[in-house]
């Protein structure tokens, strides 16, 4: 599977030279996505929240609020793949971690608005600067 997606590269047993080195061997890709999911990595550590990124979206959910993506309706057009019941479980575990702050606004038409925590925003920011600096 990691083959397929050019993360990695299967190496003969003449490439090896020795039958006890690897048989693979990370692509340029795989060298990229393995920067940026220590990137990722130190930031959990950081947060002492635990490992966010096996749940799926929660990633994705922090970046678009770091980038004031704080409504509901507004987050799910920007991860158009993302269900609408993921997106509302993940922003409710977010709420609960106390990694992102929930209010209601009482206008014509009453809706949430979300943004990160005060402790959280400096360590994406971080994050942030630390992923575009790989590209």
């Amino acid at each position: 599977m990691m083959t397929e997606a050019g993360l990695v590269q299967h190496l003969s047993p003449f490439e090896r030279n020795h039958p006890l080195l690897p048989e693979y061997q990370l692509t340029e890709k795989g060298r990229f996505m393995k920067e940026a999911a220590l990137v990722i990595s130190s930031s959990e550590h950081q947060m002492s929240r635990g490992f966010l990124a096996a749940k799926a979206w929660n990633w994705p959910v922090l970046i678009a609020l770091h980038f004031h993506y704080n409504e509901f309706n507004a987050i799910r057009q920007l991860l158009q793949t993302a269900t609408p019941r993921i997106l509302s479980t993940r922003l409710g575990e977010l709420h609960a971690e106390d990694l992102v702050n929930k209010t209601l606004i009482t206008d014509s038409t009453p809706k949430y608005k979300y943004e990160l925590s005060t402790h959280i925003e400096p360590i994406l920011n971080i994050t942030n600067h630390n992923l575009s600096a790989l590209l």
